[in-house]
């Protein structure tokens, strides 16, 4: 086999690079996707290791804060998706807890502080808390 005569043109590559928006995003839907899972699992009894989940939202919420202020606005709803499904996880692991009597401090409303800096650098505020969330101790 012969190889194609080089006319000297420049072809794209086949895979172009994936640029640093194309990476957030794949990131985010890959840290979505394991969150739904954690539900999931949570859901039919059994609890996940949710230590991925602090380094994904950690990792894409620095990723934004790297990139410059109009492209990183541009990324405020996907935040606002993000915190919400931490919420909506962070609120079930509460009430299981609650029930198997293994949280007995009261509720304290936050957010990951790593994505409420994202929201701070953006110059926007983090929409409240939508459901209580707390801490707790073994009992």
């Amino acid at each position: 086999m012969t190889a194609p005569p080089d006319d000297g043109a420049q072809r794209p590559p086949l895979d172009p690079p994936m640029t640093p928006e194309d990476r957030i995003l794949l990131d985010l839907e890959s840290l979505c996707a394991f969150m739904d899972e954690a539900l999931a699992a949570l859901n039919d009894g059994v609890l996940c290791d949710l230590g991925p989940l602090a380094r994904g939202v950690s990792s894409i919420c620095g990723d934004i804060q790297s990139l410059d202020r109009t492209t990183a606005q541009a990324f405020v709803p996907v935040l606002e998706a993000l915190l919400g499904r931490y919420e909506t996880l962070e609120t079930a692991l509460v009430e299981r807890a609650r029930a198997s009597g293994l949280l007995d401090t009261p509720p304290a409303p936050h957010a990951p502080a790593t994505v409420r800096a994202a929201y701070e650098r953006l110059g926007t505020r983090p929409p409240p808390p939508s459901a209580p969330s707390g801490t707790g101790r073994r009992t």
